[in-house]
């Protein structure tokens, strides 16, 4: 919006921001224009961070379409480059040494197609050479995480589990036929990020015959055994009325989860040229946890003050 713009300026948008890792020295590297979004998917290496950035600038002349580009930033010199355009329906979900993994759907955002029918294409980008190429395909309604140069597929059809190495004519190995019970036979929630050699799944699971009454369950599944245990970890909400939700995994070290700990609801006052408005808008508390207290629901929680 250009009256946000107009009345907030530079932080009404995107930012680049890099911290200290107990949240002081907040520095701004690159501030994107107003009609870029960045989508999810960051990855790194020592000297730069690849991510994707839809540009709305020319949404119209494309077709109503954004233009979706995979951007190298270099950490040292403070550049932005341009590494390659990307169809609407590209995805990060992944790296290994110097490759990026994507996924490919096509037409997964056309309602007027049957999602049974549709494929999903995984490929890789080398940063450093820039040459591609297709390393597998799946069903749609298959979802496939990449983690550590593997790609783990689980079914929620059968919540059958398995692995395919990230190369060219990868052999799929299951790792177990059915990780859950029959309740959970259902397409999942949200199918979350990989940490730790772990998948964590989020269920709504009924709890009448009528389907009235939900229960939000997050699961983790460990990726080498199969087996599964609920993560009953919940946010703290400081000031509002929101329920509080899964405890979400940012990161990870060695030994420790990045997580957001706490949520705090704060009024702010948006001042637009003709009529301000006043929304509520969550603010993220973080913390470190160790791994194994995490898995084991345990809130031994690390604060990390934002400054």
């Amino acid at each position: 919006n250009p009256d946000v713009v107009e009345a907030i300026g530079k932080d009404a948008l995107p930012q680049l921001i890099q911290l200290a890792r107990n949240g002081t020295e907040k520095e701004v590297m690159h501030t994107f224009g107003a009609a870029d979004i960045i989508r999810e998917g960051v990855v790194f290496d020592h000297d730069n961070i690849y991510f994707i950035c839809d540009s709305f600038e020319n949404f119209e002349q494309n077709g109503n379409l954004p233009e979706r580009i995979l951007y190298q930033y270099d950490i040292t010199d403070r550049v932005l480059n341009k590494l390659e355009k990307l169809s609407p329906d590209d995805q990060i979900i992944g790296t290994s040494q110097r490759e990026i993994f994507l996924s490919t759907t096509e037409g997964a955002a056309d309602l007027s197609l049957d999602a049974e029918n549709l494929q999903t294409k995984v490929w890789s980008y080398n940063v450093d050479t820039h040459e591609k190429y297709d390393l597998l395909t799946h069903s749609y309604l298959t979802v496939g995480r990449a983690y550590d140069g593997v790609y783990y597929l689980y079914d929620p059809s059968t919540t059958a589990l398995s692995k395919i190495a990230m190369m060219q004519d990868g052999q799929t190995e299951v790792i177990r036929e059915a990780v859950f019970e029959t309740e959970f036979c259902t397409y999942p929630y949200e199918v979350k990020t990989v940490w730790g050699k772990h998948l964590f799944i989020m269920y709504e699971i009924p709890q009448n015959n009528e389907r009235t009454e939900y229960k939000a369950t997050l699961q983790s599944i460990d990726l080498v055994s199969g087996e599964v245990e609920p993560i009953n970890l919940r946010t703290d909400v400081i000031f509002g009325t929101t329920t509080p939700k899964e405890v979400e995994i940012v990161d990870e070290t060695s030994d420790q989860f990045l997580v957001i700990a706490s949520v705090e609801y704060i009024d702010v006052t948006i001042p637009l040229t003709n009529t301000p408005i006043t929304l509520s808008y969550p603010y993220f508390h973080y913390a470190l946890i160790d791994k194994q207290d995490y898995l084991d629901s345990k809130p031994n929680y690390i604060p990390i003050e934002i400054g």
